[in-house]
């Protein structure tokens, strides 16, 4: 396939809106783009890294988790796919304080009634879960909560 097929392929996926596998996330043509920006042809190993990264971004932190892992094998995958696979170690979005606040409440009812306070902004993101300080009502110290997403 040549750079100008590639480009004109580009184009239309960029004018195919549908396409997009997730606007809240990275699309795959953002990361298209960057590939064709370097003025070389993306390899087939380049775009279907691509596309199974926000693949797996789409299905669930499980399979955000699977892509993480895949990405330090490249003897399983291949050098180019583990490379793209890496954005998956980057990207982790922090649950919005207000989803926080109901996951919280959904899985430990006790738990959230308890609560006094919680920092809105998380002390780290993973693909799994996120962490935040939060204090028990009648405690003074500040405790750590790891909530799974």
């Amino acid at each position: 396939m040549g750079f100008s097929r590639l480009q004109g392929v580009y184009s239309a996926l960029r004018i195919q809106k549908s396409f997009l596998i997730n606007a809240s996330s990275q699309s795959p043509l953002i990361s298209i783009n960057r590939l064709i920006s370097r003025k070389k042809l993306p390899t087939a190993q380049e775009l279907t890294g691509v596309f199974l990264s926000q693949g797996l971004k789409q299905s669930g932190p499980l399979f955000v988790k699977l892509g993480q892992i895949l990405s330090s094998r490249p003897d399983l995958v291949g050098e180019k796919i583990a490379d793209e696979l890496e954005i998956l170690l980057e990207e982790q979005q922090a649950l919005s304080f207000k989803n926080f606040k109901k996951t919280l409440k959904k899985s430990s009812p006790e738990l959230y009634r308890k609560t006094e306070w919680i920092d809105q902004h998380p002390l780290g993101v993973g693909s799994i879960g996120e962490v935040r300080k939060i204090k028990i009502k009648g405690d003074h110290k500040k405790w750590i909560l790891k909530l799974r997403r």
